[in-house]
């Protein structure tokens, strides 16, 4: 099972509508939709893709099919980006 983490040189703010990733090592940084701020915020080293799409799903009014592309899509981002780790558990 995988589950995602967010990198040690990462930060993340919430703020209107959405947030700011910043990645410490080279100060740039990213603002994020709430769709985004959901999936970062449940980069916590416990929630699984399947628990991402889930809770994505309750909140957006989203069907399955568009919350795992949607998921997909940003965790790859986020993680070509060096903003977030996959974890084997």
């Amino acid at each position: 099972m995988t589950v995602y983490k967010l990198s040690e040189n990462a930060d993340w703010q919430p703020i209107d509508e959405g947030c700011v990733i910043l990645n410490l090592e080279t100060g740039l940084y990213c603002k994020v939709n709430e769709l985004g701020t959901k999936i970062i915020s449940l980069c916590d080293g416990k929630a699984t893709l399947e628990q991402i799409i889930e809770k994505i799903c309750e909140e957006f009014d989203v069907t399955k099919e568009e919350a795992n592309k949607d998921a997909n899509n940003f965790l790859g981002e986020l993680k070509n980006k060096n903003l977030i780790q996959e974890i084997g558990v």
